[in-house]
């Protein structure tokens, strides 16, 4: 039996080359259904090219996408240019990827793995003989085609938390929005110098936000309910002693503007002391504007005014696109001891901190 990734095994959070991008992430495929073939010896290369672009249509429609993993000889140059968007060509020069990904360095005819939206393997299939890219590409059309039946919606890990803000600092905390200086809400990106930008990118994020400065009162009371409401219930369930949060926003996203955040992850290169997120629903009355996790399914979270969700900054999630009314939240990124220092390393190296902060 050839080596290949076993049911239930991860997918390596490794960047790979292909002849679209120089590095292409596989993490940055997550919320999506993913099939990787690797064509061994004996391939007709062309055809699998050929194969890569007639299930345009199929992996579009499901929101799938499927990588081929061929050594340079294989991806030849003329065959380069894959019009599919939806698919990608990886160069192997070496083996590293194959091996990454826990295929054997060689092998006959076509190996494809099958992963969830959380880029776990769910299965895995060798085909060879003359037929290998025709069956290939059969299963992969079976497999898209089962995936509503097949998939397991799986609660994502988060902290729900009731009645953290009361109705009268709810209230008093959308006011200050409505009469304060808010603005674009944009993202942190890394440069290659080490540095980071504050990006604002309406494509990806269309959300207006409002800092609360920490001499305000307000920021006092809810820094107050947080430190009573949230904090406990935080390290009681991962251990984690909050010491440090950037400074607390007020966000709006409004239909107006079909106000959504794409899928990302907090905790990244750019806010490695971004541990944990958390919202807190300060209103009702809205369509859309749901706070959904992909790799966990399409489960969808509309919060209760005062509650608050808490979860890891590594976790892929995003906004949904508001579809009546105005959706307002208070917002906020929680770390510890570490996460300042970093913020201090970050202060120290380039004159200024990623966010200001509020102290814990």
């Amino acid at each position: 039996m050839i080596k290949m990734p076993e049911i239930g095994d991860p997918l390596p959070w490794v960047d790979v080359p292909t002849t679209r991008e120089e590095l292409l992430p596989l993490k940055g495929l997550a919320g999506h259904g993913v099939v990787i073939t690797s064509a061994g010896s004996g391939i007709n290369t062309a055809a699998l090219f050929a194969a890569l672009e007639r299930c345009a249509p199929v992996l579009g429609g499901h929101s799938a996408y499927w990588l081929a993993i061929m050594t340079p000889d294989q991806a030849d140059t003329e065959l380069k240019t894959l019009a599919n968007p939806w698919a990608r060509v990886i160069v192997d020069a070496d083996g590293a990827v194959r091996r990454a990904l826990g295929i054997a360095d060689s092998h006959a005819g076509l190996v494809s793995l099958e992963t969830d939206p959380s880029l776990r393997v769910v299965a895995a299939i060798q085909h060879t003989g003359d037929d290998a890219i025709a069956g290939a590409e059969a299963w992969l059309t079976q497999r898209l085609a089962d995936t509503g039946e097949r998939r397991q919606e799986t609660d994502a890990p988060v902290i729900l938390i009731p009645d953290v803000i009361e109705a009268e600092l709810r209230d008093a905390l959308m006011k200050a929005w409505d009469g304060g200086p808010h603005e674009a809400s944009g993202y942190l990106r890394e440069n290659a110098d080490g540095g980071v930008t504050h990006v604002i990118n309406p494509n990806r994020k269309r959300r207006s936000d409002l800092f609360l400065e920490e001499s305000v009162p307000l920021a006092a009371q809810v820094h107050a309910r947080i430190r009573a409401r949230v904090a406990p219930w935080l390290e009681r369930a991962t251990h984690f002693k909050i010491g440090f949060a950037e400074r607390y926003r007020i966000a709006c996203y409004d239909a107006e503007s079909a106000g959504f955040f794409a899928p990302h992850r907090d905790f990244t290169e750019a806010s490695p002391h971004r541990h944990f997120a958390m919202t807190i629903a300060l209103n009702d009355g809205f369509e859309g504007g749901a706070l959904r996790f992909p790799e966990f399914g399409a489960r969808e979270y509309t919060l209760r005014p005062g509650q608050a969700i808490v979860y890891s900054g590594g976790l892929l999630h995003e906004v949904t696109p508001m579809t009546r009314g105005r959706r307002f939240a208070l917002i906020n990124f929680l770390t510890n001891g570490e996460g300042a220092r970093n913020v201090a390393a970050y202060q120290r190296d380039h004159g200024a901190a990623p966010e200001r902060k509020t102290a814990g």
